[in-house]
């Protein structure tokens, strides 16, 4: 056995630790970029990738014409869309 007994088994990652991320390259294009996904907080998500640099202009959001959000605000597809709350929740004090 290779690497001897005591040796990590190799495994394939997880399928969702493997991504896209689309930039806007030096002419104005979108260009996709695969990226690995590492450690998150639920709002910010480390992403390594043989061809990032630092300072590429990654997209994080679109405005679609005719959507029409409230007071023209463009909306974060990528984010979750939280609920409001109703009134309190039963049993509580």
């Amino acid at each position: 056995m290779p690497g001897g007994p005591s040796a990590a088994p190799r495994r394939r990652p997880p399928a969702d630790s493997v991504g896209t991320i689309w930039v806007v390259d030096s002419v104005g294009r979108l260009a996709p970029h695969r990226v690995r996904t590492g450690i998150n907080d639920g709002q910010k998500t480390q992403i390594t990738g043989r061809d990032l640099v630092a300072g590429m202009k990654v997209v994080i959001g679109a405005a679609v014409a005719g959507a029409g959000t409230a007071g023209g605000a463009t909306a974060n597809p990528f984010q979750q869309t939280q609920r409001q709350g109703g009134g309190p929740r039963p049993g509580g004090f």
